[in-house]
């Protein structure tokens, strides 16, 4: 019972992901729907910590997008507004103010740079606190290939 407990438990490792998986990881829906599905109660907790980890880390990880995103995007260069067809001010800015579209959109002034440092923010690797999840796929719910790719990184064994 300790060695079965040891391994659902993940003690072998601890979960090491890149900033890239973070990156993917909030773009997919993916995530949403396991965290709906209902896997064995210490399976879920476990994931349940790898999750809020992930959360944890995805904050820091826009954050730092954030600003290389502002760093290198193009700057208005005098104050502003933009008024919709009847004259009603829709947006306004100041002088230095980050240029964007209606959508949000920005413009990069030095993309190969700008590449570049996304490409370092991505490839850094980080340790969450929680160990890695043994996951039977014999009392674990239904999962598509996608849904298992996502797991792969917070896995330590798959029992059948």
């Amino acid at each position: 019972m300790t060695k079965e407990l040891h391994l659902i438990e993940g003690k072998k490792s601890k979960i090491e992901i890149t900033n890239l998986y973070i990156e993917n990881s909030n773009q997919s829906p993916i995530f949403q729907n396991l965290v709906k599905k209902s896997f064995p109660v210490k399976t879920s907790y476990w994931l349940s910590k790898a999750f809020e980890h992930l959360r944890r880390e995805s904050k820091i990880y826009f954050e730092e997008k954030k600003k290389l995103i502002e760093k290198h995007a193009l700057r208005h260069t005098q104050e502003g507004e933009e008024k919709d067809g009847k004259g009603k001010v829709i947006r306004r800015w100041k002088e230095g103010d980050v240029q964007a579209d209606a959508s949000g959109n920005v413009t990069i002034t030095d993309v190969e740079e700008f590449q570049k440092g996304i490409r370092e923010l991505q490839e850094i690797k980080i340790t969450l606190g929680v160990n890695r999840i043994k996951l039977d796929l014999d009392k674990a719910p239904d999962l598509t290939v996608e849904e298992m790719t996502f797991l792969l990184p917070l896995i330590e064994e798959i029992g059948e």
